[in-house]
């Protein structure tokens, strides 16, 4: 069929408008051209619906109006190669179609599907450095309200573990203040403009006082009077410090305390006592000994101190205690006194000790002997009183008989004083039993002594003592 009516009804079918052929070769291509439709209805029902794609096609096979008739060609040619065309449009569609994934477990079957076309891929990104990740903040722990316990954890019980109460805020303790102990036993000291009052006080250390009159005090298991107005310090336990008028000191040698003055004066310990009178510029040693730097000052003499210490003319006169003579051995004759019995060798008015070559305890000895028994009775004020001279240094021991207790007691003077005349005086009732002897005897008032004796270096040793005006008399301090 060539004819203008032929081409609109075929139009009229792809259009999709109802047509009618009027002869026999018009409805055969009618028919054809229905059956063609319907085939690709049916291609195109299994993908997705494109209608711009089905009316691109449709276009594509809708006949050209001519103007002109002219003979028709074969549609077969035609037909063909709309259904190639539609082919490679649906494969494309189902290559492209995103695959569903199956739940693991389920066995995938992969319908037939046309060979697949290789796809070109970009190369893979190169991948960042490595960069140190950020710390994650460590979880915070949520902590339990009050009243409520926190369940176990894998079986165990955990109890609950209180909280913490805050500590009370530390208190540090002050310091405790340093205080000297004295005993006023006559006038007034005065500290801060207040009056102590007589007896045991407790005086600031460094803290100054004043004399007020003639005032005498205990401290240091001695004496130490003070003339009016005095002014000083007591700077320990153990020193004084004297910066206005005049002192006097009577103390035991073994705890004589510390005098600061223009220069520092420190006494010799010993068994003895330590008696001066002092002012803050100079000092006059009555008995025993003190050093000043490397200076040694001797009794007897009076020096004046400052950068250099110097003797000079005694002026400083010590108020000494009262004291009574009860007996005295004077060795100016150059024999013993009556009724006593002396071993030892005379030299220039004294008495050195003699060489003891067979005696396994010194290495050399005084001996003096009463031929009365009773010239020595101990009560609390008797005291020995001896000056002694040694060339070299070495232990002295002062020993006694005992006649009561039947036992000897002693009495060591471990550091003496070497090159200068220096005085002792004893308390009786001090002496100790010997090593050796019974244990926990101690010297008792009425106890009677027989003989004196001074023993002094060790066996062999090439030393000796000198001794001079032993006396035995009574002191009240």
């Amino acid at each position: 069929m060539s004819c203008a009516k032929q081409d609109a009804m075929l139009s009229a079918v792809h259009g999709g408008e109802p047509a009618d052929a009027d002869c026999a070769e018009c409805a055969e291509a009618l028919a054809d051209e229905r059956a063609f439709v319907a085939t690709i209805e049916r291609g195109l029902a299994g993908v997705r619906p494109m209608t711009s794609i089905a009316q691109a096609v449709r276009a594509r096979l809708k006949p050209r109006t001519v103007k002109r008739y002219r003979p028709r060609r074969s549609a077969v040619p035609f037909i063909a190669a709309a259904a190639a065309v539609v082919a490679a449009v649906i494969a494309t569609v189902v290559a492209m179609r995103p695959r569903e994934e199956a739940p693991p477990g389920d066995i995938v079957r992969e319908s037939p599907r046309a060979p697949e076309t290789r796809e070109v891929r970009p190369p893979p990104p190169t991948p960042a450095p490595d960069l140190p990740k950020p710390e994650a903040p460590p979880p915070e722990t949520p902590k339990p309200e009050p009243g409520v316990s926190e369940p176990p954890r894998g079986g165990m019980s955990n109890p609950p573990q209180p909280e913490p109460r805050p500590e009370p805020p530390k208190t540090v303790p002050e310091p405790a203040r340093a205080e000297v102990a004295v005993i006023v036993r006559s006038g007034a000291l005065t500290v801060a403009g207040r009056k102590l009052p007589a007896g045991a006080v407790a005086l600031p250390v460094g803290g100054e006082f004043r004399a007020q009159g003639r005032t005498r005090v205990e401290f240091a298991g001695g004496a130490i009077h003070f003339d009016a107005n005095a002014r000083g310090r007591f700077d320990a336990a153990n020193a004084i410090s004297l910066a206005d008028g005049e002192m006097f000191v009577d103390v035991p040698a073994a705890a004589a305390p510390e005098l600061r003055l223009a220069a520092t004066v420190t006494p010799i310990a010993g068994p003895g006592r330590f008696i001066a009178v002092a002012r803050p510029d100079r000092i006059a040693i009555d008995e025993g000994a003190a050093m000043c730097g490397e200076r040694l000052l001797a009794e007897d003499r009076q020096y004046r101190l400052g950068r250099e210490v110097a003797v000079e003319k005694r002026t400083l006169v010590a108020p000494r205690a009262k004291e009574t003579s009860v007996w005295k051995a004077d060795f100016d004759r150059a024999k013993a006194p009556p009724n006593m019995k002396v071993e030892g060798v005379f030299v220039a008015g004294a008495l050195r000790s003699r060489r003891e070559r067979d005696n396994a305890f010194c290495a050399g000895r005084i001996y003096v002997q009463a031929e009365d028994l009773k010239f020595l009775v101990a009560k609390p004020a008797t005291h020995l009183r001896f000056r002694y001279l040694m060339r070299k240094s070495a232990p002295i021991l002062v020993q006694s008989q005992n006649v009561t207790k039947s036992e000897n007691f002693q009495l060591p003077i471990e550091r003496p004083v070497v090159g200068e005349w220096t005085t002792v005086t004893l308390r009786v009732m001090d002496l100790r039993v010997n090593p050796g002897g019974q244990a926990g005897l101690k010297v008792e008032p009425g106890d009677q002594f027989s003989w004196i004796s001074w023993m002094v270096g060790r066996p062999g040793e090439d030393v000796d003592v000198t001794i001079d005006d032993v006396e035995i008399l009574e002191i009240t301090r």
